[in-house]
C-alpha cells in the first residue's frame, strides 16, 4: 500500500516539473519510487527531470541537447536505476518488481534518442547496423 506522503510527493512532482524546477521534481519522484519502484509514471517523470530533452512532452522537432544534460543526466539516471534495484532487493515483497529492468530499457531508448539528436539523425528508418553503432557509442552493448 502506498503511504500518504508518497501520494503527496506524486502530486507535487508534476507541478515542480511544470515550473522548470527539475531538481525538486526529481526529489519528489525519487521519494515515490523508493516506496514503489514499479511506479511507471514516477519513473518517466524522474527521467524527464534528468533528461528534459527526451521528455515525451517535447515538440516533434528534434530538441537541442546540451552536453551538460548528457554529462549529468545520464549518470543520474543510472544512479536512480541502481537505487531502484537496491530498494527492490531490500524488500522481500518486491522480488518480482519489474521497474528497475524496464527503467534500463527506457534509459537505453532515451540515450539513443539523445545520440540521434546530437548527430542530427532520426531513429525512424535506422537500420540494424546503425542502431548497433549508436549502442556502441553509448556503451549499451547487447547482453
Amino acid at each position: 500500500m502506498i503511504s500518504i506522503p508518497s501520494e503527496r510527493a506524486r502530486t507535487k512532482a508534476p507541478f515542480y516539473h511544470l515550473l522548470g524546477e527539475f531538481p525538486a521534481a526529481l526529489e519528489e519522484y525519487r521519494f515515490v519510487l523508493e516506496h514503489n519502484p514499479d511506479d511507471w509514471g514516477a519513473l518517466m517523470g524522474a527521467f524527464d527531470a534528468l533528461l528534459p530533452s527526451t521528455a515525451s512532452s517535447q515538440p516533434s522537432d528534434p530538441p537541442l541537447v546540451s552536453s551538460a544534460e548528457v554529462e549529468s543526466g545520464v549518470p543520474g539516471a543510472r544512479a536512480l536505476i541502481q537505487d531502484m534495484k537496491t530498494w527492490r532487493d531490500s524488500n522481500p515483497k518486491w522480488s518480482r518488481v519489474r521497474g528497475p529492468g524496464l527503467a534500463e530499457v527506457e534509459l537505453a531508448r532515451r540515450m539513443m534518442l539523445l545520440q540521434s539528436c546530437r548527430e542530427g539523425l532520426s531513429l525512424e528508418g535506422m537500420g540494424e547496423g546503425e542502431s548497433g553503432e549508436a549502442e556502441a557509442a553509448w556503451g549499451l552493448g547487447r547482453a
